[in-house]
C-alpha cells in the first residue's frame, strides 16, 4: 500500500487561516486574481514532527510559518526546538554547503565527509 494525502485548498488572501492542521498534510494556495499579502497563519499549534506540504498557485509570495518566505512547492516539517518551528525540508533549500543547526549526523553506509 502507498501513503495518500488529502490536498486541501484555500484560496489566497492577505491573511490564510488553516483550520484543523493535525489533519492537514497537503495545503494548495489558490489564485484569487489580486494582490494579497497572503500571510499563513494556524488555528491551533502543530504537532512536533508533522510533514506539510504546501503548493503556491497564487501570484503572490507565501509568507508566514516563522519563514521568511514559503518557496512555490515545499515540504516542511515542524519542530519544536527549531525557533522558527517549521523548517523547509525542499530539495532546492536542503541542497546547500552548509548544514546550520545540525547537532546530530547519521550515515548509514560508509560517508566520506573529506577533511575537517
Amino acid at each position: 500500500g502507498g501513503t495518500i494525502i488529502k490536498r486541501t485548498s484555500i484560496k489566497a488572501a492577505d491573511i490564510i487561516i488553516l483550520r484543523d492542521i493535525s489533519k492537514c498534510s497537503f495545503v494548495e494556495i489558490i489564485n484569487d486574481g489580486k494582490f494579497s499579502m497572503n500571510q499563513m497563519k494556524f488555528e491551533e499549534a502543530a504537532i512536533e514532527g508533522q510533514l506539510l506540504m504546501v503548493k503556491n498557485s497564487d501570484s503572490e509570495p507565501l509568507l508566514g510559518m516563522g519563514l521568511s518566505s514559503i518557496p512555490p512547492s515545499s515540504l516542511l516539517l515542524f519542530l519544536w526546538i527549531d525557533p522558527q518551528g517549521w523548517v523547509d525540508l525542499t530539495t532546492s533549500a536542503a541542497h546547500q554547503r552548509v548544514l546550520e543547526r545540525v547537532t546530530r549526523l547519521t550515515a548509514e553506509n560508509d560517508l566520506n565527509l573529506g577533511e575537517h
